[in-house]
Formats: structure tokens, sequence, C-alpha cells
């Protein structure tokens, strides 16, 4: 069921902020930017009239790193950057809790709440309403910006996987899902987180956390801040939220298992934690809207106790002798003291009389006062001393306002309020009815997280809303839960002086709607975002891995242009070692070797050999003989030889090593003759007359093996037959003669 908000005003009692619409300029000239503008600014004016002091410059951003790990202990609002900033969005108002870490490591907790225009969370102009608010927060710090969903949009499941590869643990998880809760991946985004191992049935499983949320939602929230110019570090859910909260130690005894019970709407939410880790969350019928219709319904009918000591008394408003009540009522008949006006009394009540009843007298007939309650009148009249009037009955839209007001008690109700009569006691004993069936289904669900799923007991609750800072409320879920309960108020003066972190100071009411959207500025980028889901995980797994082959590669290469580097380093030393020893045999040598010694060495080098050269010529004949002699086989004769050298004249002159004869084999001499340095032989090869042929090239072939004759050529082949009438191959070949 959904309760209406009064239109005249828009008043948010949490921040202690109230903004009356008809302050606005609602004149036609007025433009929807001035509009906004002037809500703005109203909304960072404090009830008493007091501006809020402008936030201070905050330190530069810094690069930060969240570990993937959950063993891992983390400091509380632990940030690289110097800023985070978790963002509430309600139907009524933009909440925003602001942490700021020093370079001492100490921080600043600042908060602010800024009114939603009547249009609500659809309206178009919220983009600027939420871009205004957050750059009047900010100013120019760099900030992590971290929002939710709300609870309804979200759908969490815990579930167990069989250990896989990681390759095949995403397809396992997300299936094992999808069958457990039917979800479309068009409608919804799914998101995983592992939980850590368990032990089932003697097997080792995977304990995890899959969910969902509506893709609508997701998708609303993200492009509200990108249209606003804040894009989103993260986005999560109210439950990871609170874990957060018990993971960055914002909470004492995180360790325990524990249960949290948030009072909403229309709903309420259990989540059960044990040792910093998300066991159980189920949705509870029964929530401030049930509330303040059982608070509204009993109302009616209710009567305020009596003081118990004077010491104690009531807040009641003024007696009916009083002179204030009598300028009110403006008489003091009979039948003014009989029948009290609102509100001394709740709701009128339908009496129906006889005709002949006197009317002054007519609310006695249906029911008749006690004689204690009256002692002065017996059973007749009322007493006319004063006594604690009956309140008015509430509407719903009262109640709800009492309850969410219940923290800072009544005096912070408006005035001329109907709750401003009723004490907490009251509305404790009022709410008994809807507390206990509230608190049977806590019951159930602690014992199916017991028995049932084979977790630990719960050994504490920790309620949140504006209910839980009533000591009584507290003894009295104690007492039937068989637990010890507290309340959920991580900023309280005590608890923030315990973690020295500094924060303007609040009443319990303002900082309660705060505490979520505190554990968002301790989220972790890669647990339970919306924005980096397992897909993004898995992408930037693999362009790590592809980052670390080009890494290693890389490396690789470095390492081998730094070996050969090193390698050429260690060559050339030990070539400048060889060096510096042939030097060093140098200077060992007398003489040293200068330029006129080579000149002179080699003049007469070039003298001896001229002398070998010339007296190679005058003896080349008979070595050319010698050479076809000793390769003439056998069965190879010779009968005429003749060489022609030249003559005197034309025999070459040597008159160094530069001018040695150089060009073809056949030199030309002073005359033009062509033919000097021939060899020609005349012969026979005798042997069988099959193979003639074979044996001449044979002995051609042997002839090339001389350095001192070139390429051999037949010029005349016959075969013949001797006296003895043996067949023979006569044969005439020439040469060059090589000098």
């Amino acid at each position: 069921m959904t309760f209406p908000i009064k239109s005249p005003s828009m008043s948010f009692n949490n921040s202690q902020r109230t903004v009356e619409h008809s302050a606005l300029d609602t004149s036609p000239k007025a433009s929807s930017t001035e509009k906004l503008l002037e809500l703005i600014r109203g909304s960072g004016k404090k009830a008493d009239g007091g501006e809020t002091p402008a936030p201070q410059p905050l330190p530069s951003k810094k690069r930060w790193y969240s570990s993937l790990s959950l063993k891992a202990p983390r400091s509380p609002g632990s940030s690289a950057k110097g800023v985070r900033l978790g963002v509430k969005l309600t139907g009524q108002a933009i909440r925003m809790v602001k942490l700021t870490t020093g370079s001492g490591r100490s921080r600043v907790l600042e908060f602010k709440t800024v009114p939603i225009p009547e249009q609500g969370p659809d309206a178009p102009e919220l983009s600027l309403v939420l871009r205004l608010a957050l750059k009047d927060f900010l100013g120019k710090a760099d900030a992590d910006v971290w929002a939710m969903v709300p609870a309804e949009s979200a759908d969490l499941r815990f579930i167990q996987v069989p250990k896989t590869g990681k390759k095949q643990l995403s397809n396992a998880i997300y299936w094992t899902a999808r069958k457990e809760a039917a979800f479309d991946d068009a409608e919804v985004v799914f998101d995983y987180e592992l939980q850590g191992e368990v032990l089932e049935k003697g097997a080792t499983r995977l304990s995890v956390l899959a969910y969902t949320v509506k893709r609508e939602e997701f998708e609303k929230l993200r492009n509200l801040f990108l249209q606003a110019g804040y894009p989103l570090t993260g986005i999560t859910v109210p439950s990871v939220a609170m874990r957060n909260l018990l993971r960055g130690g914002w909470l004492e005894n995180a360790s325990q298992t524990q249960a949290v019970l948030h009072l909403g709407g229309d709903f309420s939410r259990l989540e059960i934690f044990s040792g910093g880790k998300l066991q159980f969350v189920r949705m509870l019928k029964g929530g401030l809207a049930a509330m303040a219709l059982t608070l509204a319904e009993a109302s009616k009918d209710f009567r305020p106790h009596a003081p118990a000591t004077p010491s104690e008394p009531e807040p009641t408003p003024p007696s009916a002798e009083s002179p204030d009540a009598q300028a009110s009522a403006g008489k003091s008949d009979v039948s003014s003291m009989i029948v009290p006006e609102v509100p001394a009394f709740s709701a009128p009540i339908s009496i129906e009389i006889e005709s002949m009843v006197q009317p002054s007298f007519a609310g006695l007939v249906q029911e008749t006062p006690s004689p204690s309650t009256f002692p002065q009148f017996g059973s007749a009249f009322p007493p006319l001393t004063p006594e604690e009037p009956k309140p008015a009955g509430l509407t719903q839209d009262e109640a709800r306002s009492l309850l969410e007001n219940l923290a800072d008690g009544p005096q912070s109700l408006p005035e001329g309020h109907p709750g401003r009569l009723l004490s907490t006691a009251d509305v404790l004993d009022m709410l008994k009815p809807s507390w206990e069936r509230l608190l049977r289904q806590v019951q159930m669900t602690f014992s199916h997280h017991a028995v049932t799923l084979g977790n630990e007991q719960v050994s504490s609750l920790s309620l949140g809303g504006p209910l839980g800072g009533d000591p009584a409320l507290l003894d009295f879920l104690s007492e039937k839960l068989g637990v010890p309960c507290r309340h959920l108020d991580p900023l309280s003066p005590d608890n923030l002086g315990r973690l020295t972190v500094k924060a303007p100071s609040l009443s319990p009411g303002e900082r309660q709607p705060y505490n979520l959207v505190l554990g968002l500025t301790d989220s972790e980028l890669a647990a339970c975002n919306l924005l980096f889901t397992f897909k993004q995980k898995e992408e930037q797994d693999r362009v790590s891995d592809l980052n670390r082959i080009v890494a290693l590669v890389w490396l690789g290469v470095a390492v081998l242009m730094g070996g050969l580097f090193t390698w050429q380093q260690t060559q050339a030393y030990l070539k400048r070692q060889v060096i510096q020893g042939l030097e060093a045999q140098l200077r060992e040598f007398q003489p040293q070797v200068t330029m006129p010694l080579l000149l002179s060495t080699g003049s007469k080098v070039r003298g001896v050999v001229d002398n070998l050269r010339r007296f190679g010529a005058r003896n080349l004949a008979g070595a050319v003989l010698h050479d076809v002699t000793a390769l003439t086989p056998e069965n190879v004769k010779l009968f005429n030889i003749s060489m022609d050298l030249g003559t005197p004249e034309e025999q070459p002159v040597f008159k160094g090593a530069a001018e040695a004869p150089k060009g073809p084999a056949n030199p030309v001499n002073k005359q033009g003759r062509v033919g000097l340095d021939t060899l020609t032989l005349e012969g026979y090869v005798k042997g069988d007359s099959q193979i003639l042929e074979s044996l001449l090239s044979a002995y051609l072939v042997q002839l090339r093996t001389s350095p001192l004759l070139g390429e051999p050529s037949v010029s005349k082949r016959s075969l013949e037959v001797t006296a003895a009438g043996e067949d023979v191959l006569r044969f005439t070949l020439s040469c060059q003669v090589r000098r």
C-alpha cells in the first residue's frame, strides 16, 4: 500500500531540512532553471536559518587499487583518491555522504540532503538538480562516486557450484543461477561474487553470491549521472553497502554471525552476515507503512498512561481550567467541561442516543467513565481538575511522520501534530501487534538459517531505521528473539570517536538515512559492482594476460639484446687485450719498423724477385721438358717436341713486382708476333686399339696437372699400323707455356 505525501510542503525530517514550496518563485516569468537553482540553494540552509559552511578544497586525486581478495583486510574508507562520495536517490530527496582522506590518514565525513522537485524521481529536471547538488557538494575535487539501486529491484541468491576451471566457472555459476531464478538477460543485469569454499557432503564446493538487478533501474541510474556530468565509479545494492560497513570496521564485532533488520516503507529487509560475508537476505512483509496504518487505527481508541511519578511528566496540552484553554474555547459552561474540544480527545466518537436525552450529556450515554477515572464526580461527570487528555486519532500520514521522527522524540514534530501528545512508550505499546507479526518472520528466518542451511546461530541483531534508537523497543526485541539487540548507528559520536573520524554533529533522526550511504563510500571497484560485472572482469583478465604475454616477450627481447650487448662488449675487450699484447710484442722488436725501413726492404725484396724471375725465364725450357717427360706414360711415345719461347729481344723485362706482365696468356712481342711460349708435341699412343682414344685422353689429363703448361689441345690424330703390326694412334697437340 502506498501512502501519499502531503503536497503543501515537503518535509525531510531525517535531515532536519524543510523546503516549503511556497518559498519558491511560482510566477509565470520565473524559468524552471531559476526555480531549481533556488531549490538547490534553499536545501543548503539549516532549519534555524544558518548557512551550511561550504566544503573545503579536497586533496588532488591519486590512483587507487582495490584488492579482489575477500580475506584481505582493508582500512575503512580506503581509497587512493582523496574523496569517496556515496549517493542515494529516493522518491523525495538526494542524500550524499562524502568521505575525505587526508595525507595523515585522517578522515572527514560530510553530509547533505537535496530535495527532489515535485515531479518526482522521473522528472526531466532531475539531472540538473543532481548536477548542481554534486557540483556544490564536491566543488573542484575529483571523487569516486558510488550509487545503489533500490532494494526491491535487486534479487540476491546464494548458490553453490562445484569447483571447476577458471574458464568454466562463470558458465557454471550463470546457468545455476538462471535455473533457480529464471531471469531474462534483456531485462536484468547479472553478476556474482565468490564467497569462498564450503564443505557439502564431503565434497568441496564454491559458495557464490549471485544477484540480478532490473536493467531499467540500472540504466536509468547510470544515465542520470552521465547526464549530470558525473560518471559513476560503481553501482551496487543496499545489502552490499551494509556489508561494506562491516568489512570497513564501521561496526564493532563484524566477524561474528549477526543479523541486521532494515525497516523499509512497504517491506523490511533482514540480512545475516558472518565473518564480513553476506550469508542470507530475506524480504519480510511489514514496514513503516503497515506500522503507520496500525498506529493510526490504534490511536483512535488509545488513552495515554498516567505518569508513574511527578518527576517524569508526560507532555500534556493546557488544562480545561487554564486561562489559555478558556480563551481558546471562548466559554466555560458545564457542557464544555464534560465534552472537551479537539485536540483534548481523539477522533470524534459516533454515539447513538434517544431523542429525549439532553444533548449536553449525550457523551455519557454510551461511554460511562469509571469512578476511578473521575473520582470527583463518580460515574456521572468527568473531573474538573487537569488530567492527561486523550490525543486525537492520527491519520496515516501523521502516523508515518511520527514514526520517522521517533528517534528525535515528539518535540521534533511540528506544532499542532497530534503525535506530540504520545510518548515513545505509548507508540511502542500500540505497535506491539505489528512487531509481533514481524518478529515471527524473523524467528522463522533465524531457524531456517541455522537448522536448514546448517549455519552458525545468529548472535546479535542490529535494528536500522528511525525506531531503532528506543531502548525499550530493543529490550522488547531481545526478549522476543533471545539475542542481544542494538541500534544500527555507525554515525554515532561514540563510534566516530572510536574510529577517529571527524563529522558534523547530527541528531539520531538526522543521521539514520545516511547509514547505507556511508557504506557506499567504502565500496570496492571489483566487488559487486554493476558497472564492472564478471564479463568486464573476464575481459580485463584477458587483456591482462595478453599484456603479460607482450611484456614477457619484450622482456625476453630485452634480455636477449642485453646478452648480445654484453657478449659484444666482452669480445671487444678480448680484442683489445690481443691488440695490446701484439703491440707489446711489436715494441720488443729492434729496430723499430719505420717507413724508410719498409721501402728499403721492399726494394731488396723486389730485386730478389726479379732475379728469381730471370732465373726462371732462363731455365723455363728445361723445366717444361722435365714436366713433359715426367708426365708421359710408357704407352705414349713422343718423337718430336718443339717449343717457341722467342728470341732474347722478345723476352719480357722484369723491373719489379709492380711491373709484372699482365694480360692474355699469349703475350705480344715488340714486333707484334703471336704464338710465343708455345709447346708442340708429336707422338703416338700404343695399346689396345679399342681404347687408344681413352689412353690419349688420359694423357691429356696428365698434362693438365703441370703448373707450367696450359690447356692442351689435339690438333691432329690418326690410326696407323707400325711395321711390327701394332695399331697406334698418332697425334699432334699443343699447349701454352706458363711463365
